[in-house]
């Protein structure tokens, strides 16, 4: 019986996926979904690893009034780029906020542009059910940006994001790579204590991440940004002079941060 219903389960993800029509490209990110020379696994469909994957959610799954149910709640809600590095704040010694480093969350707006896209381009081809959906008993910890993405459970998005951000975050700060790393890596399992996702969701989201940023990391555009991103940090922790180009166009951000902004849609559905 169990195998029936989830072989009508993935049967009605199918058809609710074939109906969503493909999503253009984005043209404000760095990569806009070109190839990465890398594809992502199917999502699992034996029913045995069907059942350790939510095991595994049950198993992690804490109270909530738990330490680790507060972050995953809080990481949830951490998907725009000003909100997602100050998840780092801890692991990097410092207070990222975006008025005093203008550069970098704005190539973490580019980058998370990107990852959302190529995530929701696998998600639409691998239709699965989040685990509070395929088990009511478990209590999801923030669910009111996931609305529409019931069945867009692999491969997280959140963890893609998390570990793509962690990777920029330790070229920007090596001496802090293992924590920043770590964080990352806990920003995707808090996923699993949330039980919007499931650890293969999560480990797939990260290794779509790995090639993302080999792929980002060779482009001349980030390249540009990374090194800019780099001399915002020394000025900000030893008041070093920056190069002409990157004060320039730090200037200008910061100009436009402090311009009124329009509300954009929340597109947190993605993860």
């Amino acid at each position: 019986m169990k195998s029936l219903l989830l072989g009508a389960a993935g049967a009605m993800a199918m058809l609710m996926a074939s109906a969503v029509a493909a999503a253009p490209p984005p043209t404000d990110g760095y990569l806009n979904l070109a190839p990465l020379g890398y594809a992502t696994p199917p999502a699992p469909t034996d029913p045995l690893a069907l059942e350790l994957d939510l095991v595994q959610v049950r198993a992690a799954h804490p109270s909530p009034t738990a330490i680790q149910w507060q972050e995953a709640a809080s990481d949830a809600d951490a998907y725009n780029a000003p909100d997602i590095v100050r998840r780092f704040d801890d692991a990097t010694g410092e207070l990222l906020y975006e008025a005093d480093r203008p550069l970098l969350v704005a190539m973490l707006r580019r980058i998370i542009i990107d990852t959302g896209a190529y995530a929701g381009e696998v998600k639409a081809v691998n239709p699965r059910p989040r685990p509070y959906v395929e088990d009511p008993s478990i209590t999801p910890c923030n669910t009111h940006f996931l609305a529409g993405s019931e069945q867009r459970s692999y491969p997280s998005g959140h963890a893609m994001n998390g570990y793509v951000v962690a990777l920029v975050l330790a070229d920007v700060f090596p001496a802090r790579r293992q924590p920043i790393l770590a964080r990352g890596a806990r920003y995707g399992d808090n996923r699993v204590a949330c039980g919007v996702h499931h650890p293969t969701d999560v480990e797939a989201g990260r290794l779509l991440g790995v090639a993302y940023y080999h792929r980002l990391s060779a482009l001349p555009a980030f390249e540009d940004d990374l090194r800019c991103a780099e001399a915002e940090e020394a000025l900000a922790t030893s008041k070093t002079q920056m190069p002409a180009a990157c004060a320039g166009r730090r200037l200008t951000i910061m100009k436009s941060l402090a311009a009124p902004k329009a509300t954009t849609p929340n597109a947190a559905n993605l993860f």
